[in-house]
């Protein structure tokens, strides 16, 4: 960040509850057990919204500005 601040004081300084570096865990096993309103994925790997159907409330909110898979990754869920 160009005033020095982290990535992830960023995210949190805009309010994100749980923040994790996907390069030091994986996300999806580090928010096992809860369920979640909103997942923000600034990744995009291939199985984040196979991830994400596991841990978001019904009706959550999967957002990824980074997925640029087929027609499917757009599509509603219907949670």
């Amino acid at each position: 960040m160009p005033d020095g601040t982290s990535k992830i004081d960023y995210m949190k300084k805009l309010g994100a509850d749980e923040v994790i570096n996907y390069k030091e865990a994986d996300w999806a096993d580090a928010l096992a057990g809860k369920e979640y309103d909103q997942i923000f994925d600034c990744v995009g790997e291939a199985e984040d919204w196979a991830k994400a159907a596991k841990v978001l409330k019904k009706g959550g909110l999967f957002v990824s500005i980074a997925n640029f898979g087929d027609a499917k990754s757009t599509e509603d869920h219907f949670f």
